[in-house]
């Protein structure tokens, strides 16, 4: 299979194992290909190894938080398409804040809607 022909995938970075379930089968549903992390050095340790099109993460990880990954990434590929996501928290907007000057393309403020999270995918890489 060429590069043309596969499926966009997405890493999704989330501590919260229902959390990270749900969004990983809302992806899925829609034709993406979806890798997962639990935390930031396993988001890190994904992103290197299955070069995803478009990274969601958490801004609240163990061992870290999800700024982390953002600057790496940057680094890495300063186009590649980040949405940070936060939330349920009182440095939520602060983070959401730091995210956004770290350059994450979307933040989404949780609770969101599988809506809003499938429109911003679908902004930033398109359809599956």
């Amino acid at each position: 299979m060429n590069d043309a022909s596969r499926n966009k995938s997405v890493l999704v970075v989330e501590d919260d194992a229902d959390l990270r379930e749900h969004l990983k089968e809302v992806l899925k549903t829609q034709g993406f290909r979806v890798f997962v992390g639990g935390n930031v050095e396993e988001g890190k340790a994904q992103f290197r190894i299955r070069n995803p099109d478009l990274i969601l993460t958490d801004l609240r990880l163990p061992g870290g938080d999800g700024n982390e990954l953002i600057y790496l990434v940057r680094e890495t590929d300063p186009e590649r398409p980040i949405i940070a996501m936060s939330g349920g928290y009182s440095n939520a907007a602060v983070n959401l804040e730091m995210a956004d000057v770290l350059g994450a393309n979307t933040v989404l403020c949780k609770p969101f809607r599988n809506k809003q999270l499938l429109d911003a995918v679908q902004a930033l890489i398109g359809a599956p």
